[in-house]
């Protein structure tokens, strides 16, 4: 990678962490790109060359978002534990990711912007749903998840899951109903 490039990247890396911050504090409507571009220390037409508008650049910081917390999953999943630690491990990722974001930032994506919504389906499709499947097997292979339960059934239950998650809630309610997927009702 040449310098141009090098400092083009370090540049949309600043925009990108400046926007999911202030997302993040004020929620996206009472964000301005004047201020994103104060706080990553770039100029307004910066940001619209390279994300178009201030929807790309939502786009961009929640796909960047879910990209880190697919790799962390990923790793989980090719590494040694057993399934129940992986389930647990998981469970932590998924609490640690829910941490950061801010019921305003979650909401305000789910109310606002179609195109997030959309992508969130198509990457559960494509990226998510072979993770499961992989998950899903270890489970099973272990004897932790019942042989006779279908992949179909299975799938079906976390798609059912997903649509609960994708409507606007209260934090402390999206933290309970984690533990029940997860956990169900007795527990860890």
């Amino acid at each position: 990678m040449n310098g141009f490039d090098k400092r083009r990247e370090e540049k949309m890396k600043c925009i990108i962490d400046a926007a999911f911050e202030l997302f993040n504090d004020y929620g996206i409507n009472n964000v301005k790109i004047t201020d994103i571009a104060k706080r990553a220390n770039v100029s307004k037409v910066t940001i619209y060359n390279y994300f178009e508008s201030k929807e790309g650049l939502v786009r961009q910081v929640f796909f960047c978002f879910a990209d880190k917390q697919l790799e962390k999953v990923k790793k989980l999943v090719d590494s040694k534990l057993t399934f129940k630690e992986k389930l647990e491990e998981f469970y932590n990722i998924k609490m640690k990711a829910a941490e950061m974001l801010s019921e305003k930032f979650v909401n305000s994506v789910i109310n606002s912007y179609s195109i997030v919504r959309e992508y969130m389906g198509n990457y559960y499709e494509e990226k998510l749903k072979p993770v499961f499947m992989s998950l899903i097997a270890q489970g099973k292979e272990e004897g932790d998840i019942d042989k006779g339960l279908s992949n179909e059934a299975i799938l079906m239950y976390i798609e059912a899951f997903k649509d609960v998650l994708s409507k606007p809630m209260d934090a402390n309610l999206r933290t309970d109903l984690g533990k029940l997927f997860y956990f169900g009702f007795k527990g860890k």
